[in-house]
């Protein structure tokens, strides 16, 4: 991660950190910090506290957005021929109903393929070939600079060994060396593979066979390898879960402690009105004869 620090606190506790990787001076007052992306909890809210935020903003919009659009594609992600999904496509075995498919209305979906085979490793990482109006053409998505030198052969590999990890060598023309400040064209080697993805778990049949992925449990002993700004929320909701725990439990014993007071103090009451009036009882002696 990189962030322009201005002198001051902020810099001095990015140094600090144990995650500091090194610091570039860029201007007068201004430095090029860059650090792993698990920061103190101390910088967090000091970069959130000196960050200006957009003015014009409206999160709950694009949160509905994308949460409507689950809930419609739920039940096409649920099906049993249902191999890959994303934010607003799935590929499916069986076609879908005409009147679900429309080139051009908005709600339905859109045919673009007609896919005779293909593999799908992960989000966003896939291989397929695919019809398209008489066409045939072998389509190839993967994240980041990979995607320009990787071949069907990766994924065919990926596909017989999870764990295994492979490395490409990407051209990068517009490299950005800010220590020196100027860009160059630069060989970055990167090595790629799915084994250890924090976001699924791989899920094997009986045989050892890899069929699938499903999603981590998170729990309070499990959350220390995601993002660190998940990490924080998670971490945050499950503090107020434990204080209104503890809040509820010393509500229900200060309740049964004052219902055992109280009980006491009646029975003790009780007890002195009896004796009382006891006291009062007139008392019948015997005469001696």
């Amino acid at each position: 991660m990189h962030s322009s620090l201005p002198k001051g606190r902020r810099r001095e506790m990015a140094l600090s950190q144990d995650g500091f990787i090194d610091s570039t001076h860029l201007d007068d007052d201004l430095y090029l910090v860059t650090y792993k992306n698990k920061v103190s909890d101390d910088l967090f809210k000091e970069m959130e506290e000196t960050t200006k935020q957009p003015a014009n903003t409206a999160v709950q919009l694009s949160a509905a957005i994308a949460a409507y659009a689950r809930i419609v594609l739920y039940p096409f992600i649920k099906r049993d021929d249902c191999y890959y999904m994303d934010t607003d496509s799935i590929v499916v075995q069986n076609e879908l109903p005409e009147e679900m498919v429309s080139p051009s209305e908005i709600g339905k979906f859109k045919k673009e393929h007609y896919v005779k085979e293909g593999i799908f490793l992960a989000p966003k990482s896939y291989c397929i070939h695919a019809l398209h109006e008489d066409k045939e053409e072998i389509i190839m998505k993967h994240k980041g600079p990979v995607r320009k030198v990787i071949t069907k052969d990766s994924y065919i590999n990926q596909l017989a060994d999870p764990t295994l990890k492979q490395q490409f060598s990407c051209s990068a023309d517009f490299h950005r060396d800010f220590k020196n400040l100027c860009v160059e064209k630069k060989i970055n080697t990167y090595v790629v593979g799915i084994g250890n993805s924090t976001k699924r778990e791989l899920v094997y049949d009986e045989d050892g066979t890899w069929i699938g992925t499903k999603p981590p449990h998170i729990g309070e002993d499990s959350i220390d390898s995601i993002h660190p700004t998940t990490h924080k929320v998670i971490t945050g909701i499950l503090g107020k879960m434990n204080n209104l725990t503890k809040k509820c439990n010393l509500k229900d014993h200060k309740s049964d402690d004052d219902k055992k007071i109280k009980d006491y103090k009646k029975r003790e009451s009780h007890q002195t009105k009896k004796k009382k009036a006891d006291k009062k009882k007139p008392v019948n002696k015997k005469k001696k004869r």
